[in-house]
């Protein structure tokens, strides 16, 4: 599907008016926001504009799914926690130039950031893709993540502080409570739980849903993949460079989401989850093969000016077999048995041979609503008893065996088992 709007997702044009508005409303916040931090002093940095681009990120995003019939629930989460968002980035220029009320503006920083972040982890899996939870027995995992951002809200509003003003000393939170420390406890594991909770709320969705669900969950896998990729090799990475990967970790999921509901293309990541996990096999073969070469070479004879040149062979000798296989296996996992076609035609015959039954074909059956396998007829106690007495079943069919067909006919009008007549005299 191509994703094309359609008007009735939120009540009609007067639902998705609202959702522009309240849209346009909080992206002007967020903007105004970062510019105020600017021009009140050196607050211009990477957290800054991270928050300002991810606000406006998760609002585009809401009021694109919006829009869809399939993406309300999941798009106006999204559009919630880009408002979040906004306002707090909004609160922190206020309190930057000091204007009346900004212990409070500094004060809603405290808990409101919570809003912004929270419920992307605990409550977003737990409805993606199609807002509601994989099956009813997991429907108490979306509200315990609305528990968790509500306990965080508690724990941030009530919490020592400091507010966040830019001052030093920072105030501390005037509305402090003697609590506080249970408060971050339960925040902690209250969050701890329902991420978990909602993570296999995933497996549930990947494991019961179609084919069209498990596509739409490839684009969060294939993101997240992208998104632990960065995070392992960032620390090798130079400092501008590590933070600009981690600048799109959050574009990268919020993409991948709002492609997947809205169904864009959505066959086409195949293509590019296959390419992605060649590339990256082949990459680490090479650099493990250049290293491996020259260590082992140059423990043996020491140093010499062709071990580069003899790793560089040995690469280039392995890398396009292991190419071919890694592509093979890929491709077999995504499409099945595509490139072998006369191995794949071959294994359900196999398979009856060996006296298995073949377990692709029963496990589509299962998951499509297809027809199910044959089972083996039960005998009841009247057949056992004609089967013992030398009757049943197969004493009938041994009796049509003998008697039935053109040779039967012949045989019972005289003739011989080939149909010929009798020979006279």
């Amino acid at each position: 599907m191509s994703g094309a709007a359609v008007p009735a997702g939120v009540g009609g044009l007067r639902g998705s008016l609202r959702a522009a508005a309240v849209t346009a409303v909080f992206a002007v916040a967020a903007v105004t926001g970062g510019l105020l931090v600017v021009v009140a002093g050196p607050g211009g940095n990477w957290t800054l504009a991270s928050n300002v681009v991810h606000s406006l990120l998760l609002l585009a995003a809401g009021w694109w799914l919006l829009r869809s019939p399939d993406g309300r629930h999941v798009g106006g989460l999204l559009l919630a926690a880009g408002a979040a968002g906004a306002g707090t980035v909004f609160a922190a220029g206020w309190t930057a130039l000091g204007w009346p009320g900004w212990q409070a503006a500094a004060w809603v920083q405290l808990w409101l950031w919570a809003l912004f972040v929270v419920p992307l982890f605990t409550v977003l899996p737990g409805i993606f893709p199609d807002g509601r939870p994989p099956t009813p027995t997991w429907r108490w995992v979306p509200w315990l993540g609305v528990a968790a951002a509500a306990v965080t809200v508690l724990d941030g509003a009530l919490g020592p502080g400091p507010l966040p003003t830019g001052e030093q000393p920072a105030p501390a939170n005037p509305l402090a409570v003697g609590f506080s420390p249970a408060l971050a406890l339960a925040s902690a594991v209250t969050v701890g739980v329902a991420v978990l909770a909602a993570l296999a709320s995933l497996a549930v969705r990947w494991r019961r849903g179609n084919r069209t669900q498990r596509q739409q969950l490839k684009f969060l896998w294939y993101a997240l993949a992208l998104v632990i990729t960065i995070e392992l090799v960032g620390g090798l990475m130079p400092r501008p460079v590590a933070q600009v990967g981690y600048f799109l970790i959050p574009v990268l999921l919020v993409g991948a989401i709002a492609l997947s509901v809205r169904r864009y293309r959505l066959y086409d990541i195949d293509p590019f989850i296959r390419r992605t996990v060649v590339l990256a096999a082949l990459t680490a073969l090479i650099f493990a093969v250049y290293l491996g070469v020259v260590s082992v070479l140059g423990t043996a004879v020491g140093p010499a000016p062709g071990l580069a040149l003899i790793a560089s062979a040995v690469v280039a000798a392995t890398a396009d077999p292991v190419r071919r296989r890694v592509q093979r296996a890929v491709t077999r996992w995504l499409f099945g048995q595509r490139e072998e076609p006369v191995g794949g035609a071959g294994r359900p015959a196999r398979a009856v041979a060996g006296g298995r039954r073949p377990g692709g074909a029963a496990r589509d059956h299962r998951h499509r609503g297809g027809p199910r396998a044959a089972r083996p007829v039960r005998v009841g106690p009247a057949a056992r008893r004609r089967r013992g007495r030398g009757g049943g079943p197969g004493r009938h069919a041994a009796r049509r065996a003998r008697g039935g067909g053109a040779a039967g006919v012949a045989r019972r009008a005289g003739g011989d088992a080939h149909g010929r007549p009798p020979r006279a005299g």
